[in-house]
């Protein structure tokens, strides 16, 4: 069904022989028009059906009122375990009904909001539903401008929260204040796995706070902080964390302010450690003669990339 030019009324259509059937445990309606009448359709559809395990909704131009009625649904839901409704028109009011609902909601394991609007108060929401939340693993809400408050509610929020292994906030501008919140969580928390925290306006002060954070966390294999404000300063302090950090093994830096002295300490690290496997720093301020430096010093080290150019890719 996925990009079919599917309207609302072809929606409510599908709907109906969604809500009768047994076997489709999959449905991917992806990339088509449905708006919020279809996605009513769809939420009435799902709750009668007692089968389906995953849908994926992204990119259909359905706002609130779809979402409000989605959320009702999910509350009570025993069979979805993936909902997928990325690239929406989904406000603060329809955010704040869907992650509000995950707060009952006792089988979905993986939700992504991606690229759409909750702003701080939806992000607020869902810090609270993950501090109730038991099965979740995976959720995606970047591009969703929560803020600063948005993102320090959900460093909190993590403290509590047992399941959660991979967070997406990029892009949702939680600055330094989101940073440190994120880094104070991260010297405790022991199931979060891949923490993507791109572009978020963290300049070197959260930054520094995060690559500290590292030191002491022992269960994050992957970060992506890159389109941010590192520069050598705290690119060296990383350096020093990774030299203690066991369980990193990618990291992402690219889009910063890194020159040639972030990137040789970088490299250093990489020669000492078992563990870190790919680095990328795309687009920084590393020199031909820096990178000439680099690739010298990475002949003998146990890492399977480090990449500092686009075409390296």
């Amino acid at each position: 069904m996925n990009n079919n030019g599917i309207d609302a009324k072809s929606a409510k259509a599908l709907a109906k022989v969604l809500s009768d059937n047994k076997n489709i445990l999959h449905f991917d309606i992806r990339n088509n028009n449905i708006g919020d009448v279809g996605a009513k359709a769809f939420a009435e559809a799902l709750s009668k059906n007692s089968t389906l395990t995953e849908i994926d909704m992204k990119n259909n131009d359905f706002g609130d009122e779809g979402a409000k009625a989605l959320a009702k649904v999910i509350r009570k839901n025993e069979t979805l375990t993936y909902i997928n409704a990325d690239n929406n028109n989904i406000g603060a009011e329809g955010g704040k009904a869907l992650v509000e609902a995950l707060r009952d909601n006792k089988a979905l394991t993986r939700v992504f909001t991606a690229n759409n609007i909750i702003g701080d108060e939806g992000g607020k929401a869902l810090a609270e539903a993950l501090r109730h939340n038991e099965t979740l693993t995976d959720i995606d809400i970047s591009g969703n401008d929560i803020g600063e408050n948005g993102g320090v509610a959900l460093a909190e929020a993590l403290r509590f929260n047992n399941t959660l292994t991979h967070m997406n906030i990029n892009c949702n501008g939680i600055g330094d204040e989101g940073g440190r919140a994120l880094a104070e969580t991260l010297r405790k928390n022991s199931t979060l796995t891949h923490l993507f925290t791109a572009n978020n306006m963290i300049y070197n002060e959260g930054a520094r706070a995060l690559t500290e954070a590292l030191r002491h966390n022992k269960t994050l294999q992957l970060i992506d902080i890159s389109g941010n404000g590192i520069d050598d300063e705290c690119t060296e302090a990383l350096v020093e964390a990774l030299t203690h950090n066991k369980s990193l093994s990618l990291v992402n830096i690219s889009n910063n302010r890194i020159g040639d002295r972030g990137g040789k300490a970088l490299a250093e690290a990489l020669l000492k450690s078992d563990n870190l496997t790919h680095v990328s720093m795309v687009n920084n301020r590393i020199s031909d003669e820096g990178e000439k430096a680099l690739a010298q010093s990475l002949v003998h080290s146990k890492a399977k990339s480090f990449i500092t150019r686009e075409s390296q890719r």
